[in-house]
């Protein structure tokens, strides 16, 4: 990458970050492009030279705050291991403070920004569900996973997953009466097999069942 790519690739990046921090902190419509520029201490110009308007600005930093962080299910000899390595990433996550301020910004701003919602559903939340529900499908074939609606037993275990956390998070309530292993323990136990709750009695957090 030669001088000017370099540079603009950098004044991109300092652009996201500060939109990232003033958008999350005040909201859309509170956010002048004036403190986004100082705090990125690029200049008027080259902002509308990548992004066009601060919508577009505000719609990069979405999509692009949320999808750096999407976890992965990574395939794992032992069929569980990978299962609760994938869940707990998942919870980590999706609770992180500034993930739960971008859902809360998502919501505040969808009348106004309906694509927004929806990309973040397409390109977030309905990839996750494919990749886990493919997995629980294997699961089923081996008798690990309760024969059912696949995807509504991946949508279930997710949620089961967060439980009310994250809710609780978006109105600002601190309050933990579980930990996310208590969560992700009772979110697997609803879906597995007598075969493979014998299994996950391999992974520590299963140890007592």
């Amino acid at each position: 990458m030669n001088y000017h790519k370099r540079r603009a690739q950098k004044s991109r990046e300092a652009l996201l970050a500060a939109a990232e921090s003033a958008f999350l902190e005040n909201g859309y419509s509170d956010t002048s492009i004036d403190v986004i520029l100082q705090a990125s201490g690029v200049s008027r110009q080259t902002l509308f030279s990548h992004f066009g308007s601060k919508e577009n600005l505000f719609l990069e930093m979405c999509n692009t705050m949320f999808l750096r962080e999407l976890p992965e299910l990574q395939p794992s000899v032992d069929y569980f291991s990978g299962l609760v390595d994938f869940l707990f990433t998942y919870s980590s996550v999706v609770m992180r403070d500034r993930n739960v301020a971008s859902l809360r910004l998502a919501i505040t701003e969808s009348r106004k920004f309906p694509e927004l919602s929806f990309n973040r559903y397409k390109q977030g939340s309905s990839k996750m569900i494919a990749m886990l529900h493919e997995y629980l499908k294997e699961g089923m074939t081996k008798g690990l996973i309760r024969e059912c609606d696949s995807i509504v037993l991946t949508e279930q275990l997710l949620m089961s997953t967060l439980g009310y956390r994250q809710y609780r998070a978006l109105l600002g309530n601190s309050d933990n009466p579980a930990s996310a292993e208590q969560y992700i323990k009772t979110a697997l136990l609803g879906v597995v097999t007598t075969k493979g709750k014998n299994r996950l009695k391999k992974i520590p957090l299963f140890a007592d069942l």
